[in-house]
């Protein structure tokens, strides 16, 4: 059972759960009414809310700009001219070192066997 206010005269009403969202007549000034889905209009035997209160938000405290001196924006960097280095050719003495096979330190078991005769 759930215990709501009439909309029009306040009185506390009493209805089943099932009944949400239909309609129903006031037993003190007789007028028609939705039942409340809404559970924030619900109440208890005492007539309070049975939802609890949101807890109240604290304003937010202005804060100072953390760097006054800076503007609040960033400047296009796309309409200045930015210096590019040209591409070098990698160095020879790297590509051959790259480029010879080196044998491991150590070799595994199973090619250990395979090159023994």
């Amino acid at each position: 059972m759930i215990r709501y206010r009439c909309p029009h005269c306040a009185a506390l009403t009493v209805a089943h759960e099932r009944r949400v969202g239909q309609s129903s007549v006031c037993k003190g000034c007789l007028k028609p009414h939705a039942i409340p889905a809404d559970k924030s209009l619900w109440l208890n035997e005492l007539g309070e809310s049975v939802q609890p209160a949101a807890p109240a938000v604290p304003p937010r405290e202005e804060r100072p700009a953390p760097f006054p001196d800076l503007p609040a924006t960033v400047p296009d960097l796309a309409m200045h001219s930015v210096p590019v280095s040209e591409p070098t050719a990698p160095s020879t003495v790297a590509s051959q070192e790259q480029s010879t096979a080196t044998r491991p330190e150590f070799l595994l078991p199973e090619v250990v066997a395979l090159e023994r005769p």
